[in-house]
C-alpha cells in the first residue's frame, strides 16, 4: 500500500503547474541531456529554422537576423538568439519547483514578447517545434513520456501567455473605450 500512496504522489499533479513530480523529473533529465551534450545553441538554431520553414511570417520578429540573407549555420545573430532563448528555457527549468517565481518569470517574457506583438498562438507553435526539436536532438533518449512532460509545461507555460495577453488586450480596449467615450462626449453639444 506505502508504494502505491509514493506513486501517486509522484504522478499527482501540481495546483499551479499541472506538472507531476515524474513530469519534473522526466523534463530535468532532458534537459539535462540537452546541456551535457553542448546541445543548448545547436537545438535552439533547430528550433528556430524549423518554425521558420513551416511559418516564415514569424521570421518577421526578428529584425536582428535574416536566415533569407545568410544559412542558418553560419548565422551569428541567430546563434545568439538561441542561446537567449535556451537560457530562458533553463530559468523555467530551474524553478520548476517554485511556480510563483516561475510565473513571475513567464509574466515578464510574456509582456516582453506581446510588446512585440507575439501572440499566444506563436508561442504555441513555438511550444510544438521546441518538443519536435528536443525529439530530433536526443533520439531515443527522448522517450514518449517525457515528450508528454514536456506538452504539459508548455501548457502552463502558454496558459500564463494566454492570460497575460488577456489581461494586456483588456486594458487596451478599456483605454480605447475611454478614449472614444471622452471624445465622444466632447463633441456633443448642449441643446
Amino acid at each position: 500500500m506505502g508504494c502505491a500512496y509514493f506513486r501517486s504522489m509522484d504522478e499527482k499533479p501540481d495546483d499551479i503547474t499541472g506538472l507531476s513530480r515524474k513530469d519534473v523529473r522526466l523534463i530535468r533529465r532532458s534537459w539535462k541531456l540537452i546541456q551535457n551534450k553542448s546541445l543548448l545553441i545547436p537545438t535552439g538554431a533547430e528550433l528556430f529554422v524549423r518554425l521558420f520553414s513551416a511559418y516564415p511570417e514569424m521570421m518577421d520578429y526578428f529584425q536582428t537576423f535574416n536566415l533569407r540573407e545568410s544559412p542558418a549555420e553560419t548565422n551569428q545573430k541567430l546563434s545568439e538568439h538561441a542561446l537567449t532563448f535556451m537560457n530562458g528555457i533553463n530559468l523555467y527549468v530551474t524553478y520548476i519547483d517554485d511556480p510563483e517565481l516561475w510565473v513571475a518569470l513567464l509574466h515578464k517574457v510574456a509582456i516582453s514578447h506581446l510588446e512585440r506583438l507575439v501572440t499566444t498562438k506563436d508561442m504555441e507553435r513555438m511550444a510544438s517545434f521546441f518538443v519536435k526539436t528536443l525529439r530530433s536532438q536526443l533520439g531515443s533518449s527522448f522517450s514518449v513520456e517525457s515528450e508528454r512532460a514536456w506538452d504539459r509545461f508548455f501548457y502552463f507555460v502558454n496558459t500564463i501567455y494566454a492570460q497575460v495577453e488577456l489581461q494586456i488586450n483588456g486594458i487596451i480596449r478599456k483605454r480605447s473605450t475611454q478614449t472614444i467615450s471622452t471624445k465622444t462626449s466632447s463633441r456633443t453639444v448642449a441643446p
